[in-house]
């Protein structure tokens, strides 16, 4: 299980090859080196990755970067896959921020 933290009221609750997937699909250029030897490779270990003890700049970015392999990911699921899909989307629901009503 991997736990990341966006903010005290968002997290994810994942698998720990889930989250490896979402980091694989990042786009690249959107994190550096730096993000993922300190940060992301650590926390896929850890199972634990709490994004705002990172800064505003990085944990923004990583957030971003996450938002994003989550997209990947979203894009590449067989349609006839509704659960996985859902998924996904509520993913990006928690990291954004946003209402799901």
């Amino acid at each position: 299980m991997m736990i990341v933290i966006f903010d005290k009221d968002r997290e994810w609750y994942i698998r720990g090859a889930t989250f490896d997937l979402i980091v694989e699909s990042m786009p690249a250029g959107m994190i550096t080196d730096d993000d993922l030897a300190l940060h992301l490779l650590p926390a896929s270990a850890m199972s634990y990755l709490n994004i705002v003890a990172l800064g505003p700049e990085r944990g923004s970015r990583i957030s971003a970067a996450l938002q994003a392999g989550v997209n990947r990911c979203l894009s590449q699921v067989d349609e006839d896959r509704p659960d996985i899909v859902e998924f996904y989307k509520n993913l990006l629901t928690v990291a954004s921020g946003q209402d799901s009503r």
